[in-house]
């Protein structure tokens, strides 16, 4: 992970060993996701400090708060 950028759901799955899709659905919780592998994206995020980036999300649901 480049040190200037912020980290992406990319970089967290990386660092827990697991895909992408595995990390969102964790983070929208659209699918059920294994303890162990729940505890592994926990400890990725706090990590890498990864921090969800609300206007990607609104712009992928359609939806703003």
């Amino acid at each position: 992970m480049n040190k200037t950028k912020k980290p992406t759901i990319k970089d967290v799955a990386l660092k827990a060993g697991i895909s992408p899709s595995t990390v969102s659905n964790y983070l929208n919780k659209t699918a059920l996701v294994n303890v162990d592998t729940g505890k592994r994206i926990e400890n990725a995020i706090k990590k890498l400090s990864y921090v969800p980036h609300g206007a990607a999300k609104s712009l992928r649901t359609g939806k703003s708060k």
